[in-house]
């Protein structure tokens, strides 16, 4: 409704929006293919390492994971509420916080490989930097 709402002069905003509220079933399947071909599977293959498979190994009950996968999908909802009223560069700010938090949680999770920690690595380079600083 956003993206039709108003907004029919900006056709970055109409694409944009319904991505962001449909962001935790898109970004799981992207991040499912991206993992799959990395590990050198069938795309088309199942596999236990989807959002809520992971949140449940980390000791979350099937409520627990319901409620917070809920919360991560009114997370893009606001993203993309505040996006629609933001100015360009609000936006650009704010797509960038987003990618940054999906990261991190692509990466505390373990939804590529548990190798997979760029963002955690280079947080942990630094801050042991710091401490051998002191």
């Amino acid at each position: 409704m956003l993206s039709v709402m108003g907004f029919k002069n900006v056709t970055f905003i109409s694409l944009i929006v319904p991505i962001l509220i449909l962001g935790v079933p898109i970004a799981d399947t992207i991040i499912a293919i991206i993992r799959r071909i990395v590990t050198k599977q069938p795309i088309a293959m199942a596999d236990k390492s989807h959002i809520h498979h992971q949140l449940m190994s980390l000791g979350f009950t099937h409520r627990q994971t319901v409620i917070l996968i809920y919360a991560i999908s009114a997370l893009f909802s606001l993203f993309s509420f505040i996006f629609t009223m933001s100015t360009v560069w609000g936006s650009v700010l704010l797509m960038a916080i987003l990618i940054v938090l999906v990261e991190v949680l692509i990466e505390s999770l373990g939804l590529i490989g548990q190798n997979y920690r760029p963002i955690m690595k280079l947080l942990r380079i630094e801050s042991s930097d710091e401490e051998e600083k002191k």
